[in-house]
């Protein structure tokens, strides 16, 4: 959830994300909000929110694939890469652990 937020904010601050790269600002600003809504719904215990926050961070490995479907594996070795694939990989992984997924579907909504 926290990591929900963060990302959210540093990229309406810095733009540098995912989103930012590939669709451009719009993008980035819907996806800024989805990821704000979803964080909100998880922390509120509901399943829309668990459910948003998983397709809005799923969503962001899309242009990662492409980028490595496009430039190859050569492209792993870059830091700029390497560095803009770290959150929403790391997220996408909080999201779909075994463990977070019991809790939604014990405790949420």
């Amino acid at each position: 959830m926290l990591l929900l937020y963060i990302r959210a904010v540093l990229g309406l601050l810095l733009g540098g994300t995912v989103y930012q790269f590939y669709w451009g600002f719009e993008v980035n600003l819907l996806a800024s909000i989805a990821m704000v809504a979803g964080g909100l719904g998880i922390a509120n215990e509901k399943r829309w929110g668990y459910r948003l926050a998983v397709g809005i961070t799923v969503l962001g490995l899309f242009p990662l694939v492409a980028w490595l479907w496009d430039f190859g594996p050569s492209i792993l070795g870059e830091f700029r890469f390497v560095t803009i694939a770290l959150f929403p990989i790391a997220q996408v992984v909080l999201l779909l652990h075994p463990l977070s997924r019991q809790h939604q579907r014990i405790w949420f909504t």
